[in-house]
């Protein structure tokens, strides 16, 4: 590198050939001092690295911002197991498939298949909902068999409620009326296909409510986990009173499903004529009939127990019998 000559009063650069320094007009002679410049040379390659380590960055944003774009304007493919049916016909199969099969993955997939804010109303009592839809099962394997769901039959209603189609499930004399509603899935949602699927909102036969207290009303009438004992439940109508609350009662289809497993055992007990006779305020329900009628028809029960089913499904009963049973509703 050539020797620069320097300002010998300011020390600035002076142009090779020049003897004026152009910044504070001092003259520089042939005598003056000269210093030397220092040549700042690079490491080798120390540019190729920088452009490398800046081009690696830059590719990291763009597939950044490209994931990014592909999550926002795409969406999974729906889990078949937890998607809202569009087929209201097929939800109501598969929603009482799933209370037959009666394990907690199908007690769990039977709670997603209910409309999105009857799912909000229970998400912290879903164990409760297990119960009463395990209950269901019991029951409708007691009345029918364990593959009663080979009966189901699904049709619509000629009736609808606000907002909701019917549809009716019935197993042999068994009913329940089920609201089916639409349900309002996000944009964003990974079922939402540009069809409607639909929840089920309401079951008239059947409420989802009262899961704890009615497996303690089943554990004071003696019948927890299908073990029967007509006298306890016969005689256990005020603690069955204190486990729906002071003011709570059975609904027709919790009174079902307490009594119904009870008389149909004909060794159930001294208590089986008036579980018979606590029948009466469901005695015009198609199944209740029709377990009166097996019990008329089978020599295996006591004669009382015969005569008391003769009375409710007939409609005859004595009064003071009914009374003594603890029913309180007799017309």
């Amino acid at each position: 590198m050539p020797d620069h000559q320097t300002c010998p009063k300011c020390g600035s650069l002076v142009i090779p050939g020049h003897r004026l320094c152009l910044k504070c007009g001092t003259a520089v002679g042939a005598g003056t001092a000269v210093s030397k410049v220092p040549h700042q040379d690079e490491p080798a390659g120390s540019g190729i690295v920088g452009k490398a380590i800046v081009a690696v960055l830059v590719l990291g944003i763009v597939i950044g911002i490209g994931w990014w774009a592909y999550g926002a304007f795409t969406k999974a493919p729906p889990d078949p197991a937890l998607a809202y049916p569009t087929s209201r016909t097929i939800l109501v199969r598969q929603f009482f498939t799933d209370v037959a099969g009666n394990s907690d993955a199908d007690l769990h997939h039977a709670f997603l298949l209910l409309a999105m804010q009857v799912r909000h109303q229970h998400a912290k009592h879903e164990g409760e909902v297990w119960q009463r839809l395990s209950n269901l099962n019991n029951y409708l394997t007691g009345l029918f068999g364990p593959q009663w769901i080979a009966d189901l039959v699904v049709q619509p209603s000629a009736s609808k409620t606000a907002g909701a189609d019917v549809y009716v499930a019935q197993i042999q004399t068994e009913k329940f009326h089920l609201d089916l509603q639409p349900q309002p899935l996000r944009p964003d949602d990974a079922q939402n296909d540009g069809r409607t699927h639909y929840g089920i909102s309401h079951i008239a036969e059947f409420t989802l409510e009262g899961g704890a207290r009615a497996q303690q009303a089943a554990g004071v009438s003696g019948i927890l986990g299908g073990l029967v004992g007509a006298t306890g439940a016969a005689n256990s109508v005020s603690s069955i009173s204190a486990a729906y609350g002071p003011h709570g009662k059975e609904t027709p289809s919790e009174l079902k499903q307490r009594l119904l497993p009870i008389v149909e055992n004909p060794q159930a007990g001294a208590g089986l004529r008036d579980c018979i006779y606590q029948l009466w305020p469901v005695r015009s329900d198609p199944t209740v009939r029709m377990v009166l009628k097996r019990i008329l028809h089978n020599r295996a029960y006591p004669g009382q127990a015969r005569q008391a089913a003769s009375g409710v499904f007939h409609g005859n009963a004595m009064p003071e019998l009914l009374i003594n049973a603890g029913v309180t509703h007799i017309h």
